[in-house]
């Protein structure tokens, strides 16, 4: 009984795709600032947080473990080279910055911070 749910588990790991995640960051050189994001391919979730990071590599590299923290079993996508080989071969992906959706989310986060209106 346990060697047919161990072999239903394994075959659901191998049917099944893997969730993918776009992360990116913001940084602001003069405040070492950065904006971090995450969402899914899907739409269905997103995150993003302000850290002090260094440099933007730093920054592109806490973005990936903020998106790895959430889905930790999710291919990674980021639009950083640097990010991609950060971590272990097949773990995070480079996609080009105009495919990655994540730049949407902390772009607009960071216009968010420079507005006068309240948003929630």
């Amino acid at each position: 009984m346990q060697e047919i749910a161990r072999l239903t588990t394994k075959l659901k790991k191998l049917s099944l795709p893997k969730n993918v995640v776009y992360c990116d960051a913001a940084y602001e050189a003069k405040t070492r600032k950065a904006c971090i994001g995450y969402v899914t391919e899907d739409l269905k979730d997103m995150g993003y947080e302000f850290v002090v990071v260094e440099n933007i590599n730093e920054a592109e590299k806490r973005a990936v473990q903020l998106a790895l923290a959430k889905y930790p079993d999710a291919l990674i996508c980021t639009d950083s080279k640097y990010a991609e080989a950060s971590f272990p071969s097949g773990m995070v992906k480079y996609v080009p910055r105009r495919m990655n959706l994540a730049n949407i989310v902390v772009r607009s986060a960071v216009e968010m911070t420079r507005s006068r209106v309240p948003h929630k």
